[in-house]
């Protein structure tokens, strides 16, 4: 049985069809493996995939903040 991966895209409205069809590569020559599809949100919408991708934003908005404080944090403690 093969496994099926949805990556959820909020771009490329117009190309997805193609992609999930392996008629339009989705990097230079590669195109989509088998088993994976590509599925369209955005942050608007109650849809599964609109919440999904909203929560992935402000997750990883939250983690590049955070982020960017350590290491602002870490340069004021440098004894240079």
């Amino acid at each position: 049985m093969m496994l099926k991966t949805a990556v959820i895209f909020d771009s490329c409205l117009g190309s997805i069809l193609s992609y999930n069809e392996k008629k339009e590569a989705i990097f230079e020559d590669y195109y989509l493996p088998d088993g994976f599809f590509i599925f369209y949100a955005s942050d608007k919408g109650d849809m599964l995939q609109n919440r999904l991708l909203k929560t992935c934003d402000s997750q990883a908005k939250g983690a590049l903040r955070q982020y960017k404080e350590e290491i602002a944090s870490k340069s004021h403690n440098c004894n240079i």
